[in-house]
């Protein structure tokens, strides 16, 4: 009597379609799945330098790489059954040395270890039978690099990867594997394989400074984001607003959020970043807007979880196996927001639907920062790199830095005295040809040049709606409004004294002065408010994650 199998039902996308598939849940080979199993037992009565099947959880330590719980009902090994026999121990010494200094995690171990295949295939097309005293420094940089390039091996990984484990051999086993001398320039020889698709130098630039998100593509997704599945909406948020890589997202802790005990105007965010091995620590201004929202978000799914759970979980976003608790895993909160996108017919600059993925919100993050004017040690921290020019990689948008730059030469931001940014007064005052905007105390006139031989406010900058307010200049502005709410006062005892005194028309004059220096306070108020506010002034830009609703 045959089994009977579950019919199943999934639905992914294909083809910018969502497409629903019938299957049967697969039999089982039982003898098959047994003799696999006592291979797999038998390695590891070995030690750990002689082992052919390794486990993740024999490598890394729970505690910090999250391993056992993001594996759940099945556990990841590395079998080295895959390679020949006269190169597994230099990858399994190579590999162990790399995870003892902290330099290979789980999430990139896997690619790291089959990168290698190449390296063999390589020399099996060489040598009927590759053994480590045929490799030379002049066939890696030749002939290996050249096979590279034939097969359009994509990136250099393949080959500095390779390099570094054959310098690893050397010094672990040198009466086997022989020393090798290979410049680091002879990189410069790999083949660029975007140029292959017939992109050219101008079109792979472009293409690797526009990595983030388009800011159309973000609206949209923002808007329509509460049609996500719980609780996807939170980790898009969570995601969007501090540029993490997409597991370090998904595995945040329960109780990543804490009170700042040195400072109550702030909350510290702590988060996992796995690939570097280390905490990142964020702290959350309660009064900025953005961050007010990310820290209602993450209570707000506090709440949920223990309303659902009856209990506080290790992880803010929860999944169960039985009693094993681990993390929703980024290919399914990103397959579900594709599904989003087609549903609600997002679509790219081509007018083709846009391909979400997570790591394109952790571009969006490194250019908004730089947007903001942040340095790029700031962003290289926020964003958890070890370099500087690992940041640099993580901004996009350059042409648009560099204008925006160029309109801020000679001062920050300007402002109209109603508070409002304008960013055209910048390139204006840069205009060497023409008389377009002129310097002035505090800022700069805007009045047209064709008439800017004569002004009717004799000096009243602060009241007239030609001038621009330069942020940078927020202390001259600060003592300007101290000086004239003391003159306020003292126009104010004047006007008493003069009406006191039978004198009504100085006491009219003395109130004019005075309604003109509260106009001129009012002014004042308008654009220090929009200078504190750093971005939460109501002017012209928007920052798209207001407008995220929770």
């Amino acid at each position: 009597m045959g089994l009977e199998m579950k019919e199943q039902i999934r639905k992914y996308i294909k083809d910018d379609k969502l497409v629903k598939k019938k299957y049967l849940s697969p039999s089982t080979n039982i003898v098959g799945d047994l003799h696999k199993q006592i291979i797999i037992n038998k390695e590891q009565f070995k030690p750990l330098q002689k082992r052919n099947i390794i486990f993740y959880n024999s490598l890394y330590s729970e505690e910090t790489t999250r391993s056992k719980d993001r594996q759940r009902t099945a556990d990841s090994y590395l079998n080295f059954y895959r390679y020949p026999v006269w190169i597994r121990d230099a990858m399994r010494t190579h590999l162990l040395d790399k995870i003892e200094y902290n330099e290979l995690a789980p999430s990139t171990l896997i690619g790291y270890f089959g990168g290698f295949i190449n390296l063999v295939r390589f020399l099996y097309t060489k040598f009927d039978h590759p053994l480590p005293q045929y490799i030379t420094s002049q066939l890696i940089e030749d002939d290996f690099i050249h096979w590279g390039n034939e097969n359009k091996l994509s990136g250099k990984n393949w080959f500095t990867n390779s390099v570094a484990l054959l310098n690893s051999a050397s010094k672990a086993y040198p009466d086997i594997w022989p020393a090798i001398s290979v410049s680091q320039r002879i990189t410069k020889k790999i083949k660029k394989t975007h140029y292959k698709l017939g992109l050219g130098r101008m079109e792979y630039h472009q293409e690797c400074v526009g990595r983030s998100i388009p800011e159309n593509v973000l609206s949209k997704l923002v808007n329509c984001s509460s049609q996500l599945p719980d609780p996807l909406s939170a980790v898009f948020t969570l995601a969007l607003a501090i540029g993490s890589r997409s597991e370090d997202s998904h595995a945040i802790l329960f109780d990543c959020l804490t009170e700042d005990p040195y400072d109550d105007k702030f909350m510290l965010l702590l988060f996992w970043q796995n690939k570097v091995n280390k905490w990142n620590t964020k702290p959350l201004l309660k009064t900025d807007p953005m961050h007010k929202r990310l820290i209602e978000t993450i209570q707000d799914q506090q709440k949920l979880v223990k309303k659902t759970h009856n209990k506080a979980t290790k992880y803010l976003f929860p999944t169960f196996n039985g009693e094993s608790e681990s993390f929703i895993i980024p290919s399914w909160s990103r397959e579900e927001i594709r599904k989003l996108i087609v549903k609600n017919n997002i679509l790219d600059s081509a007018g083709n639907l846009y391909k979400f993925g997570w790591h394109q919100l952790r571009h969006h993050r490194g250019t908004e920062m730089a947007e903001q004017g942040h340095d790029i040690v700031t962003i290289m921290m926020e964003l958890g790199h070890t370099a500087p020019d690992m940041a640099a990689n993580y901004i996009n948008k350059r042409l648009q830095l560099k204008k925006k730059a160029l309109m801020e030469k000679g001062g920050g931001r300007f402002y109209t005295i109603e508070g409002e940014v304008d960013d055209k007064i910048g390139d204006l005052l840069i205009r060497k040809e023409q008389l377009a905007a002129t310097r002035v105390c505090g800022g700069a006139c805007a009045l047209p040049g064709q008439i800017s031989t004569w002004c009717h406010h004799a000096n009243a900058c602060f009241t007239c709606k030609h001038f621009r307010a330069d942020e940078k200049d927020v202390s001259y502005f600060q003592s300007e409004r101290i000086q004239l709410l003391d003159l306020v006062g003292e126009q104010g005892n004047e006007f008493n004294e003069q009406l006191n005194q039978g004198h009504k028309r100085m006491a009219d004059i003395v109130m004019k002065r005075q309604s003109k220096n509260k106009e001129t306070i009012k002014s004042l108020d308008n654009i220090i408010q929009a200078i504190d506010g750093k971005g939460s002034y109501k002017g012209r830009d928007e920052k798209v994650l207001k407008d995220i609703e929770i």
